[in-house]
């Protein structure tokens, strides 16, 4: 089991991406008015091609970036951490031996950038929906225009939008991450991986080397780095409910989203953080105020309020906040929970004595034993039935038997029967005690 590990901070430094997005001022410049029959055809090209882009529910991004992205991805709104290099240990069990594994993420320029944020995983997870919807091609690129990533990412498009996402497609380029006995590829999780960018190079073509047509088309060309594109290509993904995650406001929230969805996509049905350790250990909270009991309350329930109900990969979060056995502390608790709830089941109670139960039984086996393919019919589980199925429903499953044998791999009319006064008592919310036939 792996366990958190106290960051030894280092520095380093690289290339830096020239990645831009469209100019926004620059856009408004540019704009094409629908003043001509011309004009308005491209501004119904602009609207088609959106429609193009239409982000699936569930999306598969690269399992070790999923894994692992509530240790890379921070709030942004941790001003003391936006700007340094964050290095968290694990202890783990390699070949029956404790051996120390850790993630490091260093952002570009020895702190003169930001790191890698919750804002950045949703724009990763949006160009991961592109890349799918455009076909999944080997090559790892991606081609597309600033608007056509922000109806991914739900944003309204303008000129903020555009600086927002230039930012981000430079961090994704920029930052980097070395991975110790943590990455996973195909076959294996490799002992060491250094500097590891989640995009690769990049292009853009800008609006005033464009034609009017130009303007609407995917000319923003990212190509996700050598790791991502191997890892996407062979399947090594983890899938998330990418419609819950955009829709998450609360960025503590959405980091906690990805650490609960990981330990519950599983086995496990249940999972609680107390409020001391999940703040300051987990979120990387630093205020003094969480130090009170009152404050780190009002923060669980900002966070349980923006996850309950959320959809999962494989089932919906029911999210609220106890306090602990001990009266020291709040905790929050999260249950993985069906997202169809099943259908109440009546108990089901006797409907008729023995002696009337028996007689049906005489009737309805009578027939069968008369029928060709008729089968022997067991008079006890007949009579069974019959104290808790209405007799005119037995009858009627009967008449149906007749003639779906003829349409069934079962070796005799009795067994159809038999099936379909089970099926038809589930139906009707008849739970039957348990009998063998």
């Amino acid at each position: 089991m792996l366990q958190g590990g106290t960051p030894n901070i280092q520095t380093d430094s690289f290339m830096v991406f020239n990645l831009q997005i469209d100019n926004p001022r620059e856009d408004a410049q540019n704009t094409v008015h629908p003043t001509s029959k011309r004009d308005v055809s491209l501004f119904e090209e602009q609207g088609s091609q959106l429609e193009l882009f239409e982000a699936e529910e569930i999306s598969r991004p690269e399992l070790n970036i999923a894994k692992w992205a509530n240790v890379i991805f921070i709030s942004p709104y941790l001003k003391s951490k936006v700007y340094q290099e964050r290095r968290v240990a694990f202890s783990a069990i390699v070949d029956d031996e404790q051996m120390e594994a850790s993630i490091t993420v260093t952002p570009h320029g020895n702190g003169k950038h930001k790191t890698l944020t919750t804002t950045s995983y949703r724009v990763f997870l949006g160009l991961v929906q592109l890349w799918e919807l455009q076909g999944k091609p080997e090559n790892g690129a991606i081609e597309f225009s600033g608007a056509q990533l922000a109806h991914i990412l739900g944003w309204q498009w303008g000129g903020a939008t555009g600086e927002r996402i230039s930012e981000q497609l430079k961090i994704l380029r920029h930052t980097s991450i070395s991975w110790e006995r943590l990455f996973r590829d195909e076959t294996k999780v490799k002992t060491q991986v250094d500097d590891m960018s989640i995009l690769g190079d990049g292009t853009y073509v800008s609006l005033k080397n464009r034609t009017k047509r130009e303007k609407f088309q995917s000319l923003h060309r990212v190509v996700f780095g050598e790791y991502v594109r191997t890892n996407l290509i062979n399947g090594v993904t983890k899938p998330i409910n990418y419609h819950a995650y955009i829709s998450i406001g609360n960025e503590a929230a959405a980091n906690l989203y990805t650490q609960i969805d990981i330990y519950l996509s599983g086995k496990n049905r249940h999972w609680q953080r107390r409020a001391l350790a999940l703040l300051y250990d987990d979120l990387g909270y630093t205020g003094r105020r969480y130090k009170q009991k009152k404050h780190r309350r009002v923060k669980l329930n900002a966070i349980a309020q923006a996850l309950d109900g959320k959809e999962l990969s494989t089932g919906k979060l029911s999210v609220k906040v106890e306090p602990t056995a001990d009266g020291k502390d709040f905790k929050i608790v999260a249950v993985r929970i069906p997202r169809i709830m099943p259908k109440a089941r009546t108990r089901a109670r006797v409907i008729c004595d023995a002696e009337d139960a028996s007689y049906i039984a005489e009737e309805i086996c009578s027939i069968l034993s008369n029928l060709p393919n008729g089968g022997n019919p067991h008079h006890g589980y007949i009579q069974y039935l019959a104290k808790y199925v209405p007799a005119s429903m037995l009858r009627d499953c009967l008449s149906l038997a007749k003639g779906d044998y003829l349409h069934s791999s079962k070796k005799s009319i009795t067994a159809v029967f038999v099936g379909i006064v089970k099926k038809k008592a589930a139906e009707k919310g008849i739970d039957l005690p348990t009998k063998k036939s």
